[in-house]
């Protein structure tokens, strides 16, 4: 399959016909029949009617495509039919290549797992770490493609090689929403129950120049802003601004960039800026931030 550069997310349905399924975290939410329940790759997020400004400012678009294009209805009967499970996707909010197709979904589907299986067999409800070796209580690939379109979302495509498969040959090939090489393949064997993720060069050496400074380590405002404001956030907020919002591509656009820049930062980081164990200045951040702008614009300019 496709490998996506974007942000793990799952959910499921909530519905009263199977509440001893559910977690007590689940049920603290208080949810209602055929409410959505959102996570993150590590945390409950909450219901599908979250007003949680953190929550909404970073999964918003996640959250609103999922309450207009999922059919409730359909993932009901699934829940009838083979007892409750859980939808993992590819928020592509998150992703840092902005070669991808304008016409990328929001949604990417590439996994669904058993919760009610997993219940039967003494196991957690969600596993602690998802890409485990053994992918025991998840759903052939087959199954997985059957499922999300009866529910109305868009699922990772194959991507066909032969066997014997040789990493070290194979080559990645182009993403299926875009002119640019994909990110890499998970290829997976679902008898043996077994995953092996291959990225790509390209995407590696973005990784590279993406790296952050780890969050115990930040110990001043230019740490933070190397962490939590790499050129790709500026970038995106150059393409949004330009693309939706028609700016013209000029320093001048920078008396705006730059303040959304930061707020975009704080809304999308505000749990994570919080663990930061040093004295850092909130209002020196605009013109170190301004800055910073600037040289992104110019270097958008230069391309």
């Amino acid at each position: 399959m496709e490998k996506f550069d974007g942000a793990n997310c799952s959910f499921i349905l909530y519905h009263s016909d199977f509440k001893e399924v559910y977690s007590s975290e689940i049920k603290r939410l208080n949810p209602d029949d055929n409410d959505l329940i959102l996570f993150s790759k590590n945390n409950i997020l909450g219901l599908e009617s979250t007003t949680d400004k953190h929550v909404r400012g970073t999964y918003g678009n996640l959250i609103d495509y999922l309450k207009i294009n999922i059919d409730k209805d359909e993932l009901y009967n699934i829940y009838v039919e083979n007892g409750v499970h859980q939808f993992f996707v590819e928020y592509m909010q998150e992703h840092t290549i902005s070669e991808y197709s304008s016409g990328i979904p929001w949604v990417i589907g590439f996994d669904i797992y058993n919760i009610s299986e997993s219940k039967q067999h003494n196991n957690l409800a969600t596993p602690s770490n998802k890409y485990r070796e053994s992918f025991i209580h998840f759903l052939s690939y087959e199954k997985v493609r059957e499922w999300f379109n009866r529910i109305n979302l868009e699922v990772a495509q194959e991507i066909h090689f032969s066997f014997p498969f040789e990493p070290s040959e194979f080559e990645v090939p182009k993403s299926n929403y875009g002119d640019i090489k994909a990110e890499g393949v998970i290829i997976r064997n679902d008898t043996m129950q077994k995953r092996y993720k291959l990225r790509s060069e390209f995407f590696k050496e973005i990784q590279k120049k993406s790296e952050r400074v780890p969050v115990k380590e930040i110990s001043s405002e230019e740490e933070l802003l190397d962490t939590f404001c790499p050129e790709i956030r500026i970038r995106k907020m150059i393409n949004k601004m330009i693309s939706e919002e028609g700016y013209e591509l000029s320093k001048s656009m920078n008396s705006d960039l730059y303040k959304r820049v930061n707020e975009d930062m704080w809304s999308e980081e505000y749990h994570e800026i919080m663990r930061i164990d040093a004295d850092i200045n909130p209002s020196k951040l605009n013109p170190l931030l301004a800055k910073r702008c600037i040289k992104v614009i110019e270097k958008v300019q230069s391309e």
